[in-house]
């Protein structure tokens, strides 16, 4: 009973395994890849190359036609596959299955009738010592010996054999691996052409197919480029014109009879054809990325905030840290596919991935996009959605002092490398309504309501008090001469050149009495 219930949570790890009843005990139907002709694999079930095969023979043990196309029955030469079963799985397997192989005076050879103690692994077989030496390691099992004495036939079968083992054929060669994957992700404008490129080697050089969503592609007008050079297969598939339909994931698999191989998920996104904008002050300069961002081609002067007037037409400006969101969108392939470097008003540094550009900060390296930059690195992080690109190389020397660290020119137009600027489309702010804010009690001379609805002090005054007194004068005898000639009415006083007038009146010579039946207002 032990074995059937171990049989039966093991079969739960195997695909396409039925399960059938004969008498009392119960089997495992396989595939005949298992390795047993009748279908059923009584055991080694975690073993892939080795397979425990139940029936008789007649016979030398190797003529047993136990094994199915593609094995043999396990011999002296299968020491590497066979040394994988412990001595401890040996000894506790059910019955005995045997082995062409048997071990005399310090030699694994094959059983013939000089050397009949046939080897085996189980529980049943009649001899089992764990001290003693095998042809697979510690550990010896014979199905079989003494062939004189017992009068039976040398490595043949007995009553008490339940089978053979049986050893998958070993064929040279290897299983597939896939060196170059298709790029992880695209966009592509609707009616251009969609190319992805797979790359895989083994032996025997193995087949290519390309899958859409999973499914092996049969899209009208596809076709598949095949080229085969020394140990290698590349594959290229072309889409010449895509339309929204072509959108999905696609990958390759390369396989022989010795395996497969799959490669990463290529993202193909499709994009509505690009509009013709003008969003460089020379349209022949420009290369439109997406609606909202276009290279444009061209030098400045200054930093590169200034390049807006320059190089970037009405309406548009450099792009910088408010246009995240179209930065984001771009993939890695559309940003290293841009031939030239353009840069853009953001910056890296050792302590910022993405910030403004300023000279003010050391390590302020001007960020920009195109594979001719003067550091492209995938791995890093930046402004984009993926990797990081920097006008700016990396110094050879980490002493150096270079322009890149600490000069006023970080954020510049930089000869020889700098190809132009990428230029985003200004987003309108929505106006809100012009909205009322009331003073609750009118303001005094020299003072105004603001647009928080509090009274400030007028331009060139400052609050003294509850009163907007005129600033200092800071030359001597200022004072006085300021209230030589300032006459003030109403009981106002001159100070520093003003009058303070009484709560009741205002204006410049205390001269307008103030009316408090209605509250100041002021509209912004």
């Amino acid at each position: 009973m032990a074995a059937v219930v171990r049989i039966l949570l093991l079969a739960t790890i195997f695909a396409n395994v039925h399960k059938s009843t004969e008498g009392s005990i119960t089997h495992l139907r396989v595939p005949p890849d298992f390795g047993c002709a009748n279908g059923r694999k009584d055991d080694l079930l975690r073993h892939r190359d080795i397979s425990a095969c139940g029936g008789s023979w007649e016979g030398h043990i190797k003529k047993s036609d136990l094994c199915s196309v593609g094995w043999h029955v396990c011999t002296s030469n299968d020491t590497k596959q066979l040394s994988s079963i412990s001595f401890y799985e040996a000894s506790h397997v059910d019955g005995c299955y045997a082995i062409n192989a048997a071990y005399n005076a310090g030699s694994c050879q094959e059983c013939t009738p000089d050397t009949d103690n046939m080897a085996a692994i189980g529980a049943d077989c009649p001899h089992v010592d764990e001290t003693s030496q095998s042809c697979f390691g510690k550990g010896k099992i014979d199905a079989s010996c003494c062939s004189a004495t017992y009068g039976h036939s040398p490595c043949s079968h007995m009553p008490w054999i339940s089978g053979v083992v049986c050893c998958r054929d070993i064929i040279p060669g290897k299983a597939p691996t896939i060196t170059v994957s298709p790029v992880s992700s695209m966009r592509v404008p609707v009616g251009q052409a969609v190319l992805l490129k797979c790359k895989a080697t083994g032996d025997p050089l193995p087949t290519i197919t390309w899958f859409k969503n999973d499914y092996p592609i049969t899209m009208e007008g596809a076709f598949d480029e095949v080229s085969n050079q020394d140990d290698v297969v590349f594959s290229r598939l072309t889409l010449p014109n895509s339309t929204p339909d072509t959108k999905g994931l696609y990958h390759c698999r390369a396989e022989n009879k010795h395996g497969h191989s799959i490669s990463y998920s290529s993202d193909i996104t499709i994009s509505e054809p690009l509009p013709d904008v003008a969003a460089c002050k020379d349209p022949t300069k420009q290369q439109i990325f997406s609606p909202s961002m276009v290279a444009c081609q061209g030098r400045w002067k200054g930093p590169i905030k200034r390049a807006t007037k320059q190089l970037c037409a009405k309406g548009w400006h450099v792009c910088g840290l408010k246009d995240r969101n179209v930065l984001n969108k771009l993939t890695w392939t559309e940003t290293t596919s841009l031939q030239g470097c353009y840069a853009y008003d953001a910056a890296t540094s050792d302590h910022f991935t993405c910030t403004k550009c300023s000279h003010r900060q050391k390590g302020n390296l001007m960020s920009g996009i195109g594979r001719d930059c003067g550091h492209v690195d995938k791995n890093l992080t930046s402004c984009l959605n993926k990797g990081r690109i920097d006008v700016w190389g990396p110094l050879e020397d980490p002493f150096d002092v270079g322009p890149s660290l600490n000069s006023k020119k970080s954020c510049h137009y930089q000869k020889g490398l700098t190809t132009g600027v990428m230029c985003c489309l200004k987003t309108k702010k929505s106006k809100g309504k012009r909205r009322k804010r009331k003073c609750t009690q009118p303001c005094g001379p020299n003072s105004h309501c603001s647009r928080n609805g509090v009274c400030k002090c007028d331009k060139g005054y400052k609050a003294v008090g509850d009163v907007c007194l005129a600033r200092r004068n800071s030359k001597k005898g200022g004072k006085k001469k300021a209230c030589a000639k300032v006459r003030c009415q109403n009981g106002g006083q001159c100070k520093r050149g003003n009058c303070v007038c009484p709560p009741d009146y205002g204006g410049v010579s205390c001269e307008q009495a103030l009316r408090f039946d209605q509250p100041q207002e002021i509209i912004y």
